[in-house]
């Protein structure tokens, strides 16, 4: 795992909250309680399932692209 699979979904975590944030301000009676309660702890959540998602995916996409490169290299 490298350091940038951790920091992609934490930034994303980052990047989202004003969104999440309007988002219960437009749906919501109490904005505030239901993003401590419900929103922030789902968020943090995901963002710690990501973490591992985004290094499989960063693997997968490399041997992926390795073979392809081979395959275009060996025509």
């Amino acid at each position: 795992m490298q350091l940038k699979d951790i920091l992609r979904p934490v930034s994303g975590f980052f990047f989202i909250q004003p969104f999440v944030i309007m988002w219960y301000m437009l749906n919501s009676d109490n904005p505030s309680q239901e993003y401590i309660s419900t929103g922030w702890l789902f968020q943090v959540y995901m963002t710690v399932l990501f973490i591992p998602y985004y290094a499989w995916y960063e693997k997968i996409w490399k041997n992926d692209t390795q073979k392809s490169h081979n395959d275009t290299q060996k025509s």
